[in-house]
């Protein structure tokens, strides 16, 4: 059986799963059935509204009345409005009880103590096409006034951009990202006199994830993490005889204990920089070598690039501001850019209202290099953190016929 778990630490290929946890996912994916449904019947609905409307306007094109059809589409459309309400209450009780359901699983998922049974020989990692690639970027400038707001809640508004920026990546997993950024955030105001901060968030889903494949079990490792388990519903290999009648339930509907592993994970990452920009009375900012400080933090990748804060000319303040608080990144490119491009399309974007005295302020050069390296190595696969795991579960039986399989291969029907 294959089902998956969101992201937890604790897990890697190969982990063995309790008890707990699978039956965990198994309650998940009932409660999630009647959405699945609604949603089915939703969109089955709105698919034949809109067939019955592209043939009411054939037939307006044909001069053919269509009041008979107008009655279809006025009871189909009420039909829509109803599955519609059905489907947010629905998905929203669900939601309610699957989140709960969800935060169980954090911490029970790994059984440990139990060695993994994966032939680590035979089962190797192997990158596979999982999921859609997707790229989500994000700009925003935030002015920090002293008089009217304090450090704390200035990284507050600053920790929850990043939080909605990465939330799907998992809401444990969002919150250590948004909670290193605020506390970037807050060293950088304590420190310096902080006129605002420029922040650039980017999200990528990527294409490839890691499956083990073949994913074969040793028998030996198999009986052992079994019998771990489960004490009380031991396999006992003194009795062969025993061992050959519970291999041929192998491919059966075999209820009762089932052993999980973590099979494969899909893999996603993010990248947030900073450009904390300071004011002209800062006692760095007396000096001409700094007049920014350029901070970032990647999850799924290790950047290569080596940070430096930087700066040039000092354009004043007023002129500074303004230009900020125009910025917006409205339009990206559509897939014609390489990474390394895209990187720097993105920054341009940022800059563009920003007269060239404020470039010279504001060196995003080193963020620019560790954006464009993010990007490479997000495209390229090889790197980024489990978004969701998949699951494969083993009966008492599959352990049973991996061990028929290696000591008593001439067993008839075995």
């Amino acid at each position: 059986m294959e089902s998956s778990i969101p992201y937890d630490p604790s897990l890697v290929l190969g982990s063995v799963l309790s008890n707990a946890t699978l039956q965990l996912v198994n309650e998940i994916s009932r409660a999630e059935a009647p959405v699945s449904a609604t949603r089915e019947e939703l969109e089955a609905l709105v698919a034949s509204r809109k067939s019955l409307d592209k043939t009411k306007s054939e037939l307006i094109n044909l001069g053919i009345d269509t009041s008979p059809i107008d009655d279809e589409i006025n009871n189909l459309s009420s039909k829509i409005a109803s599955v519609t309400t059905d489907y947010a209450s629905i998905k929203l009780k669900v939601e309610a009880a699957v989140g709960s359901l969800r935060s169980k699983i954090y911490g029970t998922g790994n059984s440990a103590g139990v060695e993994s049974p994966i032939d680590s020989l035979k089962a190797q990692s192997t990158s596979v096409p999982l999921a859609a690639e997707s790229l989500k970027v994000d700009v925003q400038y935030f002015s920090m006034d002293p008089n009217e707001q304090s450090a704390k809640s200035f990284a507050s508004n600053i920790s929850s951009v990043v939080s909605d920026a990465t939330s799907w990546l998992g809401t444990k997993l969002s919150a250590e990202i948004s909670q290193d950024a605020e506390a970037q955030v807050l060293g950088q105001v304590k420190r310096h006199s902080v006129a605002g901060t420029l922040i650039l968030s980017a999200s990528c889903t990527h294409r490839n994830g890691l499956i083990l494949e073949p994913l074969t079990i040793d028998p030996d490792k198999g009986i052992k993490a079994w019998n771990r388990l489960f004490p009380d519903d031991r396999i006992d290999v003194t009795k062969p005889r025993e061992m050959v009648g519970l291999a041929r339930t192998a491919d059966g509907n075999e209820t009762g204990n089932k052993l999980g592993l973590v099979s494969g994970m899909s893999l996603g990452s993010s990248f947030i920089g900073m450009v904390h920009v300071l004011n002209s009375t800062s006692s760095d900012a007396q000096s001409p070598a700094v007049r920014s400080h350029v901070t970032f933090l990647t999850t799924g990748t290790i950047s290569d690039v080596a940070l430096s804060e930087s700066a040039s000319d000092k354009p004043a303040l007023e002129t500074l501001l303004p230009a900020f608080q125009g910025v917006q990144l409205n339009d990206l490119d559509n897939g014609a850019l390489d990474p390394a491009q895209l990187g720097q399309v993105l920054v341009d974007s940022v800059l563009t209202k920003v007269n060239s005295s404020i470039s010279k302020l504001v060196d995003v050069n080193f963020m620019t290099a560790a954006l464009n390296d993010y990007l490479r190595k997000a495209s390229s696969g090889g790197s980024g953190v489990p978004l969701s795991y998949h699951l494969r579960e083993f009966s008492k039986g599959d352990i049973a016929e991996a061990w028929v399989v290696k000591y008593h291969p001439e067993t008839p029907g075995s």
